[in-house]
């Protein structure tokens, strides 16, 4: 009997010790809504991630860093052979990345960096679910309006982008895609850019490695 209570004191204290431990090692993730973002001191802000529900609602989560397909935490193959595969997958594990909502209520992300010293906003990568999966997952018994939501996903989270950028304080968007149109870029005022010196090649290639056929696109705020 003793010798029970002693190894159930063990592990109790030892869960205690762990959760304490981990507390400690966590991000300081702020989830706030839309409308609560002159609530934080947007000084302080290095990365976040926008996230828009099926219902069209959306929430930022200010100091998540999200997912970034590195080859340390993805399929090699994909993501040197076959990134076809990997930009399939992308807005799946964009939205797992999410720390306050489960996956099922939620349709797209929209992540971003902020380089403060040159006053750059970097969003890094965007992924919206497809109609066809929409579909699958009768997410629309969920909300029968779930189409529209997907329909304005894009323009939706790049408006909040935007809205970002401003509390930030910066100055112009640096934004590398490989699958979004040109006409498409060009309606939210980024325009595409040539690579000519060595630095912004070597800059460019820091940022988008290990992703081919990139294009670049600068937007001022």
């Amino acid at each position: 009997m003793l010798l029970f209570v002693a190894v159930s004191y063990e592990i109790y204290y030892h869960d205690v010790y762990m959760k304490v431990i981990k507390r400690i090692l966590r991000k300081n993730i702020i989830v706030i809504d839309e409308d609560e973002m002159d609530l934080i001191d947007w000084d302080k802000v290095k990365h976040g991630c926008i996230y828009l529900d099926i219902w069209g609602n959306v929430h930022l989560e200010i100091n998540n860093k999200g997912y970034l397909p590195k080859p340390y935490n993805s399929n090699l193959w994909k993501i040197f052979v076959r990134q076809d595969l990997m930009y399939a997958e992308l807005p799946m594990k964009l939205l797992k990345a999410c720390k306050s909502k489960p996956v099922s209520d939620l349709i797209g992300a929209r992540q971003f960096i902020y380089l403060r010293s040159i006053r750059t906003l970097l969003p890094s990568n965007v992924g919206i679910l497809s109609w066809e999966y929409i579909k699958s997952r009768g997410y629309e018994k969920k909300n029968p309006y779930v189409g529209d939501v997907r329909r304005y996903a894009f323009e939706r989270l790049f408006g909040i982008l935007d809205v970002v950028a401003i509390y930030l304080g910066a100055k112009t968007g640096y934004f590398p895609t490989a699958t979004i149109p040109a006409e498409k870029m060009e309606k939210y005022d980024c325009h595409l850019t040539e690579i000519t010196t060595w630095k912004q090649r070597l800059f460019k290639s820091i940022i988008t490695f290990p992703m081919r056929g990139v294009k670049v696109y600068l937007k001022k705020y």
